[in-house]
């Protein structure tokens, strides 16, 4: 079974060309106990989406990919094998992690929706750590990763991680083959316990149902669901939480070849600056003619370069990576990045760039309104990252007053800095 490591960043954009929404009749509560529930009817099919969602905030992982290790578990362990039975009668499953959060996200004919609460409730009751469960689990997480250890993405990643001295960020959630013997039971039900908690999730349902009685039934199975392990406690990361700023040459490629990696510290995802910050992504790299796919791929320096803003409850990196061409040195690569950052804060784009960033956001964030489980899925998620689902509707207002003025503001303030991660996995040099 593939568990999927969920994309950082996410679609959760809106634009000036799209200054108000309709919101679809929602109810959204929480229980005596902390869970929160959203419910929102559309009845134009007799089908049904489930989103059930998991902050990872209080008990950090000791191992890397301790959290996508526990989701395992509760995917493939005794307690799952209620719900693993209903694809038989048209429920589909998948399941995921970010740094932040766990999901699970099932799709169902209507009719199956009462007998798969039932037994997603169940799915929680423990967890499996027998050692056959373990070892399939392994077998799992090995065919999924295969051998990508070493590749200079899951490098890149590694550092990325350890550029930060707060442990939920420092040992990440992606999966590393090398450290799956590091797994332990003692581990993985502490980390279940810690963050498995009531007051940790949120419910998300939308399709054809009445929200009376899904209502009444989730009161009836999860009310009484505990906060457990009340010696967990939640931390806070600190504005300084990173290390010192570190240049790490690392060789694995055969070939001449450079692959940089360049991390600014940015503010959480809740900041007011996000918005600009997620419209300058997609300049930098969105399509042949962004910004930094003209300067470095199309003048032939580099094969791919991306940006990434992370989804994230606390302060984050900004990435950007590029894979140089064969024999292009570190620096033309850095310094392309670099002048094109300082370009932009003092002169800005052109309206029709920062225009089409705008429209190619509203395309993207439009698609998200009508399927089922992506409703399910953004509504927990605002409801999770941004303190409520309504931020899914009013995120239209927030983008539409994004200016070229915010554009070179929030490039100045965070990425004309001398890059705090600075990561390179070229050949030829040592480890």
């Amino acid at each position: 079974m593939k568990v999927k490591v969920f994309f950082s960043w996410f679609i959760l954009f809106s634009s000036q060309f799209v200054l108000a929404r309709t919101i679809p009749e929602t109810q959204a509560f929480s229980l005596k106990n902390g869970v929160r529930v959203i419910l929102q009817e559309d009845h134009t099919s007799p089908s049904v989406a489930v989103h059930t969602m998991w902050r990872m905030d209080h008990t950090p992982p000791t191992v890397p990919g301790l959290s996508h290790f526990v989701v395992h578990l509760l995917a493939s362990g005794e307690s799952s094998s209620a719900v693993v039975r209903l694809r038989d009668k048209g429920v589909q499953l998948s399941e995921g992690t970010r740094t932040d959060d766990a999901g699970f996200l099932a799709t169902m004919p209507a009719s199956v929706l009462p007998t798969y609460l039932d037994a997603e409730r169940k799915r929680y009751d423990k967890l499996d750590v027998r050692l056959t469960t373990f070892q399939n689990v392994i077998k799992d997480i090995e065919h999924e990763v295969g051998h990508s250890d070493d590749t200079p993405e899951a490098l890149l990643q590694r550092f990325t991680d350890l550029s930060f001295n707060d442990p939920r960020y420092r040992h990440g959630h992606r999966p590393y083959r090398r450290f799956l013997p590091e797994m332990s039971a003692a581990d993985s039900l502490e980390f279940f316990q810690g963050n498995y908690k009531a007051s940790s999730l949120t419910i998300a349902i939308v399709g054809d149902f009445k929200s009376s009685e899904v209502s009444a039934q989730l009161e009836k199975l999860w009310s009484n669901y505990p906060d457990h392990d009340p010696k967990s406690v939640s931390f806070k990361l600190d504005a300084q939480g990173y290390l010192e700023p570190k240049r790490r040459p690392i060789s694995v490629l055969e070939n001449d070849i450079c692959f940089a990696q360049l991390g600014y510290p940015i503010p959480d995802s809740r900041h007011n600056d996000t918005a600009a910050l997620d419209i300058l992504t997609l300049m930098l790299v969105s399509g042949d003619e962004s910004l930094l796919r003209k300067g470095l791929v199309q003048s032939r320096k580099a094969t791919e370069v991306n940006a990434e803003s992370p989804l994230a409850l606390r302060p984050q990196l900004f990435t950007i990576t590029v894979l140089g061409k064969e024999g292009v040195p570190e620096k033309d690569l850095v310094d392309t990045v670099k002048s094109t950052l300082k370009k932009i804060a003092e002169q800005g784009v052109s309206d029709a760039q920062l225009n089409q960033a705008k429209k190619e956001i509203i395309e993207q964030f439009q698609g998200l309104y009508s399927p089922l489980d992506q409703r399910a899925t953004h509504l927990a998620l605002y409801d999770l990252y941004y303190g409520s689902y309504l931020s899914f509707y009013g995120r239209v207002e927030e983008y539409s007053k994004v200016t070229m003025t915010d554009i070179q503001r929030v490039t100045s303030t965070y990425l004309l800095k001398e890059p705090f991660l600075n990561v390179l996995v070229k050949a030829g040099e040592g480890k």
